[in-house]
């Protein structure tokens, strides 16, 4: 126990007052933790496991996704589209909630809707690419229950039914429950932030992003 906390707060000094990597303190307490006979070497057994793979999987897609420059495209189409700034967040909405479809993880769908953001906040009005910035992590989190594979938890909750009572969850059984609570939970964030920032309910964007 006294190992474990001590690792911990040295990782914790490590990340906060370092420029050392994140990446790199985290495997040196972990490779600590087995040194000390704190973790078996069976623990490593989960860097195989699909989970791990799937979020490994979600970047790889990301970064080739967005070396494509579909994000770019993606942004001028939503800004050329939109013919209000609540119309662009809806669409923004839309756009986020597909994307779960197609990347897993809610990680990698930050990643490619990064350059989207970016492209965005070139061409809008700053007071709206604020409250953009809050519109795309509240929706790529809410929306990640459309699919099993949305998020990693997702299939470990699955997991965890099986175990529990024999049958998990497939993936047209999570669609069923899970996507329209992730339409209603885009639209409705896309609301909230709006209401929010009512300056920017009426705040027009500027020319479409070329």
């Amino acid at each position: 126990m006294i190992v474990t906390l001590a690792v911990f707060v040295v990782a914790v000094v490590l990340w906060v007052c370092t420029p050392l990597d994140d990446t790199f303190v985290a495997v040196a307490a972990v490779v600590a933790l087995l040194l000390f006979g704190v973790l078996p070497a069976s623990a490593l057994a989960v860097l195989g496991g699909s989970t791990t793979w799937l979020l490994i999987a979600a970047f790889v897609l990301a970064c080739g996704v967005t070396a494509s420059g579909l994000p770019g495209r993606l942004a001028s189409a939503l800004v050329g589209r939109a013919r209000s700034v609540r119309g662009l967040f809806h669409l923004v909405a839309v756009a986020l909630l597909l994307t779960a479809f197609f990347v897993p993880s809610t990680s990698g769908r930050a990643a490619l809707a990064l350059p989207v953001f970016g492209a965005l906040s070139e061409r809008l009005d700053r007071r709206v690419t604020r409250a953009l910035g809050v519109l795309f992590p509240s929706v790529i989190l809410l929306t990640a229950v459309a699919t099993l594979v949305g998020a990693g938890a997702h299939l470990i909750t699955s997991s965890l039914l099986e175990s529990a009572t024999g049958q998990g969850m497939g993936f047209g059984q999570w669609l069923l429950l899970g996507l329209p609570l992730a339409v209603v939970s885009a639209h409705v964030t896309a609301e909230i932030v709006l209401c929010c920032s009512r300056r920017e309910r009426t705040a027009r964007h500027r020319s479409p992003v070329r």
